[in-house]
């Protein structure tokens, strides 16, 4: 693993101002774009998230009041600019799938339902996340919400909180990984579904761990290492018919 450590920060991507400005008012909350920077890095995400989230208000036990009307828009936020990292560069051609996405959200149902998976993750960890997010597609349906884009709600939500976060699976990570053949992946990253390959909990639990262990043995953090992964995966040519169904916005 330690020859592919060759880009270990992420420097921003630049989004497409113009097209986010529209998408997000579906949602209303076209403030954000006034306090994004011109390329969106993790790093911004988790700081700008994290000192919202130390504000939030709290229950009895500590854990967030996610019923609150500060909660509710900050899990939004936290949707929405896991969206617009994920999705940067701009890419014409996955605007509809951007434009449905952030339709689906604005249903309070699916909002609610990704409130909850989030509440999980803080409360229980991230087995529970899983759990929720995996049922909650198969019988109601998060749409447009598939593993790679709620695995990175996750890390961001999760590193904004200050916890052990989990760690992004998308179709540039399992291209790495089916290239190199360093840890056994699925062929794409998706719920649990009839007659598809998908991403289970156990081949997500142990990406996480193998990750984990790998950065602790060469002196960096795992996240970092998960870019590197990424930045890796990205370059390598993705045989089409391992994402017959969008891949990650599946």
């Amino acid at each position: 693993m330690s020859r592919f450590l060759s880009h270990l920060e992420d420097e921003g991507t630049d989004w497409n101002v113009d097209y986010w400005t529209t998408a997000i008012s579906v949602l209303r909350r076209g403030k954000l774009i006034n306090v994004l920077p011109t390329s969106v890095s993790r790093s911004f995400l988790t700081e700008y998230l994290g000192g919202r989230f130390a504000e939030l208000p709290k229950t009895t036990r500590g854990l967030t009041d996610w019923s609150a009307g500060e909660s509710v828009i900050w899990a939004t936020d936290c949707f929405l600019l896991s969206r617009i990292w994920g999705d940067a560069p701009y890419d014409p051609s996955a605007e509809r799938l951007s434009n449905e996405s952030l339709q689906a959200f604005a249903i309070p149902k699916n909002r609610s339902n990704f409130i909850r998976i989030l509440s999980a993750l803080e409360s229980e960890g991230m087995h529970e996340a899983f759990r929720l997010a995996e049922s909650y597609r198969i019988d109601t349906g998060v749409p447009f919400l598939g593993p790679a884009y709620m695995t990175k709600c996750w890390y961001v939500a999760a590193e904004s909180w200050g916890a052990h976060p989990p760690l992004v699976m998308d179709r540039h990570v399992i291209n790495f990984f089916r290239s190199t053949q360093l840890l056994a992946v699925p062929k794409i990253a998706a719920w649990r579904r009839p007659n598809i390959e998908y991403l289970s909990f156990d081949e997500y639990l142990r990406y996480n761990a193998a990750m984990y262990q790998w950065a602790n043995r060469l002196g960096v953090l795992a996240p970092e290492l998960e870019f590197c992964v990424f930045e890796n995966g990205r370059k390598l040519p993705i045989p089409p018919e391992d994402f017959p169904y969008g891949g990650e916005r599946g």
